[in-house]
């Protein structure tokens, strides 16, 4: 039913249309509409609600570099087992470090599932979706193994993301939530790497790409469809 009011981005906008360039993830779907449309809109009876997005700002860490840090003992371990069995998700930006020792298994294998990086364009776009790239753990493993050899770039520029800085908000906070000496380190990781528009302030690209909270809902939906995929309870921060 909202077929006839909603069309996708590609196709000629038609003189009647309340909204263009729509996303549909479950019962959201994610539009430009034009504010003197927006009345008309609330006006159906199938919107449950309207609610504008909110821009995104980078958020960088304090860096502090704390020597002989301790692990977290958060809970009974002998009943968590570290997160064991369970998936990870982190939404955040700056990129995220797969190579960084604290996020490697006893074999150097990443234990990042997966990158969506939604500004991503090395790579096909996550199923279902129609934009970002999809870093599997195969691809993030080849290039480690890569990475290794003589002469070879690091694994992190062989697998870039498409904006990654060190120290990164994204890095910090999967290391808090996952890393060796974090609140989870049994756990799977999987994370959505945000585009966020650099300056801040490119009004004109967050129109043509969503930049900002309505990608949230496209990278928790895509974070419980992994989970489900692989069978595993899954917390998103």
């Amino acid at each position: 039913m909202a077929d006839d009011l909603l069309k996708e981005p590609d196709t000629k906008e038609p003189d009647n249309a309340v909204a263009c360039g729509v996303s549909r993830i479950g019962h959201f779907l994610a539009a430009t509409v034009r504010i003197s449309k927006l009345d008309e809109l609330k006006q159906k009876p199938w919107i449950a609600f309207v609610h504008h997005s909110d821009p995104l700002k980078l958020d960088l860490p304090e860096s502090r570099r704390v020597k002989n840090r301790q692990p977290y003992n958060i809970g009974d371990s002998a009943l968590h087992h570290g997160g064991k069995g369970v998936l990870i998700g982190i939404i955040d930006v700056g990129g995220f470090d797969f190579s960084h020792q604290a996020f490697l298994d006893p074999q150097g294998n990443t234990r990042f599932l997966r990158i969506w990086d939604q500004g991503g364009k090395r790579h096909g776009a996550p199923k279902g979706f129609r934009y970002g790239a999809e870093l599997t753990q195969h691809d993030l493993n080849a290039a480690l193994y890569a990475a290794q050899q003589p002469g070879s770039l690091p694994a992190t520029v062989l697998e870039s993301q498409s904006q990654q800085r060190p120290g990164s908000h994204g890095t910090h906070v999967a290391s808090i939530a996952a890393a060796k000496l974090g609140v989870c380190p049994n756990a799977d990781i999987a994370a959505v790497l945000l585009d966020v528009p650099v300056p801040e302030d490119d009004v004109e690209r967050r129109r043509a790409t969503f930049s900002d909270s309505s990608r949230i809902i496209h990278a928790v939906k895509y974070l419980l469809d992994l989970a489900a995929e692989l069978q595993k309870p899954v917390v998103i921060n």
